[in-house]
């Protein structure tokens, strides 16, 4: 426990989808940075629908098309 009591929790605080490239970047609060790219359109738009669900929709940006 002791070590447990230790560990601060990390919280999703920006995540940044990408429809063009698939790709969804995922930041938290501590500055852990998990980015995941998708070569299935269908589990990628799962995934984004799962994100949107779950998500504050204050941390959820869309990557720019350019």
């Amino acid at each position: 426990m002791g070590n447990q009591a230790n560990q601060m929790e990390e919280y999703l605080s920006r995540v940044i989808i990408d429809p063009l490239k698939w790709k969804i970047s995922l930041y938290s609060d501590q500055g852990s940075e998990k980015i995941v790219d998708f070569d299935n359109m269908n589990t990628f738009l799962d995934l984004v629908q799962f994100v949107r669900e779950e998500a504050n929709e204050e941390v959820i940006e869309y990557a720019s098309p350019l």
